[in-house]
């Protein structure tokens, strides 16, 4: 056949050997983990546990050492934690809450222009600004 003139197999890659595989533009590291029932598909394990399916295409067999891959996750909730007793009978060293001014406190009619989420400054037309009251 004329369109497979140069095609050519490409090496088998065996079950625990280092690879890379193919993300986007980028190679990653994996683990061939088996050979997948469809022809020249492999299982590859990420070293975040994370188990893929991919095309002899997508996987480069390096001579790397073996990633380190993320076992099954901790339960940290079902681990007792000692917890610190809170403060008890310890009083601020003023003797009590601060007050507050009355200087700092905000007006509750403090007028601020309306701004849209892009930040503009919503205004309203000429014709009505003086007949009509808008809030």
């Amino acid at each position: 056949m004329y369109y497979d003139r140069n095609a050519k197999l490409l090496p088998i890659i065996k079950e625990g050997e280092t690879a890379r595989r193919r993300k986007g533009k980028t190679w990653e590291p994996a683990i061939v983990t088996a050979q997948h029932t469809a022809p020249r598909s492999f299982m590859v394990t990420t070293p975040d546990g994370t188990a893929y399916g991919r095309n002899r295409r997508h996987l480069l067999p390096t001579d790397e050492s073996p990633p380190v891959i993320a076992g099954p996750p901790i339960d940290l909730l079902a681990t007792p934690l000692a917890v610190a007793d809170p403060l008890v009978g310890v009083t601020p060293p003023d003797g009590g809450m601060p007050s507050l001014d009355s200087s700092n406190q905000c007006s509750p009619q403090q007028t601020r222009p309306k701004c849209t989420s892009s930040g503009r400054t919503v205004r309203l037309p000429a014709r009505f600004r003086e007949d009509y009251i808008m809030n």
